[in-house]
C-alpha cells in the first residue's frame, strides 16, 4: 500500500517485483539486495558459488567471451579473475547486468554487449584477444504460448549446431548444460563433464572443452565424467572418475546407508564412492550404499539403520509402535509406492511427539524393502 501511495501503479508493481526477486535471490547471492533481477533469468541464473567454481579454472587475466551472460552472474565471476567480453540478445537483462555490475564495481573489467552472438564473427574475436568462451545457452522454449523448460539440447537456444562452432573456436571452452538431457551428441572422447551438487541437488552439468578438459589433473580415459560438490563456503569436493571400477559387491543393510549425492548419481560414479567408502550395494541397480563403520564423505548423506524389513504397512507398524517413533521423512528408490501416501498412511496421534525417523523404501536384492534409519548429524552433504 505504501509503494502504491507514493508511486504511480506501473512503477510501484515494478518495485514490488523487484523486492520479491530479491528476496528469492539471497538463496544464490550474498549481495541479493543490491542487484537487479527478472524473473526468468533469476530461474536460470548461476548461483554464485558455482560461478566462482567455474570461472576458477579460466586462465588468469586473459580475456573471456560470456556468450549470453543474462543477468550477468557469471559475468562477475570472471571478471574476478580477468577481463569479459558479454553478449546479451534480451536489452532488459542486458541492463540488469551493467546495473549488477557497477553495484559490484566490476564495470571498468567488462565490455558489455547488446547483440545477438550467433551472428558475430567468432574468428575476429579470436583473433583479436579472446582467448576463452563460456556459455549458458537458455533453456526455455516457447511451447503452446507458454515458456517451459526444453527437453532436448537441440531446444537450447543457441543451438546445438552453434554451440559446437563456439567450441571449435577458442581453445578454451566451457558450456553449462541442463543435467538431465543426454548429452551424448555433444560430448566428444576428450571432453571432461562434470556433475555439480549443491545443497543436496545436482545443479547443472559442465562441459569443459579443449585446453579447457586439458587442464584437469586427473587419469585421462575418453567420455570421462565426473561429480563436483560445492559447499556453501565455496569449497570444493570432486569425485573423478578411475579405470577398472566397475563391480560392487552387494549386502543387505549394514549399520550405515549412504545415499550418495544426486551429482554422483548422475555422472555415474557410485562405484568410486563405494571404494572410498568400503561399502556393498543394496542392489545392483540401485545407488544406495551400506557399511559397518560410519565414513564422512561430502559425497553422501549418511543414516544410521535401525531396522530393516521386507516391505509391509502392519509390520513397519508395528515397529514404530513398539519403538515410539513416528516416519517424519519417506525416501524411495526403484519401487513404485507414493512417499506421500505411505507417510500418511504410517501416521499415528498416539506417535504425534515421538522423535522422528527416515523410511527409506527400495529394492534389496531384487526385493521390495523397508529400511527405518535416522539422519547422521555429522556427514557433509
Amino acid at each position: 500500500m505504501w509503494l502504491r501511495r507514493q508511486l504511480e501503479p506501473q512503477r510501484a508493481a515494478a518495485a514490488l517485483e523487484l523486492l520479491i526477486l530479491r528476496n528469492a535471490a539471497r538463496k544464490k547471492f550474498t549481495n541479493a539486495d543490491r542487484l537487479f533481477f527478472i524473473r526468468e533469468a533469476l530461474e536460470q541464473a548461476t548461483g554464485e558459488q558455482i560461478a566462482a567454481w567455474r570461472a576458477s579454472h579460466f586462465p588468469l587475466e586473459s580475456c573471456a567471451l560470456d556468450a549470453c551472460c543474462g543477468l550477468g552472474a557469471d559475468t562477475v565471476a570472471l571478471a574476478r579473475r580477468g577481463p569479459v567480453l558479454s553478449v546479451e540478445s534480451d536489452p532488459i537483462r542486458t541492463a540488469c547486468a551493467r546495473a549488477n555490475l557497477i553495484q559490484l564495481k566490476l564495470e571498468a573489467r567488462v565490455y558489455l554487449l547488446t547483440a545477438d552472438v550467433t551472428t558475430m564473427n567468432l574468428p575476429s574475436l579470436r583473433r583479436s584477444s579472446v582467448q576463452a568462451a563460456f556459455c549458458d545457452p537458455s533453456r526455455r522454449v516457447d511451447r503452446g504460448g507458454q515458456r517451459r523448460r526444453a527437453r532436448t539440447l537441440s531446444d537450447y537456444l543457441p543451438h546445438i549446431t552453434w554451440l559446437n562452432t563456439l567450441r571449435d573456436t577458442f581453445p578454451f571452452t566451457a558450456l553449462k548444460l541442463s543435467p538431465v538431457d543426454d548429452l551424448s551428441s555433444i560430448q566428444r572422447p576428450d571432453d571432461i563433464v562434470e556433475y555439480v551438487g549443491f545443497r543436496g541437488e545436482c545443479r547443472e552439468a559442465v562441459l569443459w572443452c579443449g585446453e579447457a578438459a586439458g587442464s584437469f589433473q586427473s587419469p585421462y580415459q575418453p567420455f570421462r565424467r565426473n561429480a563436483v560438490i560445492i559447499d556453501d563456503d565455496g569449497s570444493v569436493n570432486t569425485l573423478i572418475q578411475q579405470p577398472d571400477v566397475n563391480l560392487i559387491p552387494q549386502s543387505e543393510p549394514r549399520s550405515w546407508l549412504y545415499e550418495p549425492n544426486p551429482a554422483v548419481i548422475r555422472a555415474g560414479r557410485v562405484a568410486e564412492l563405494a571404494v572410498q567408502l568400503d561399502a556393498w550395494q543394496l542392489d545392483s541397480q540401485i545407488a544406495y550404499l551400506t557399511s559397518d563403520t560410519l565414513r564422512l564423505t561430502p559425497f553422501a548423506a549418511a543414516y544410521r539403520s535401525l531396522h530393516f524389513l521386507p516391505f509391509s504397512l502392519h509390520a513397519i507398524q508395528e515397529w514404530l509402535r513398539k519403538n515410539n517413533r513416528r516416519v517424519e521423512i519417506v525416501k524411495r528408490r526403484g519401487v513404485p509406492f507414493e512417499p506421500e501416501e505411505i507417510r500418511r498412511r504410517l501416521s499415528s496421534p498416539a506417535l504425534k511427539e515421538a522423535p522422528g525417523i527416515t523410511l527409506i523404501l527400495t529394492r534389496v536384492a531384487e526385493r521390495a524393502s523397508a529400511i527405518l534409519c535416522e539422519r547422521s548429524g555429522r556427514d557433509s552433504i
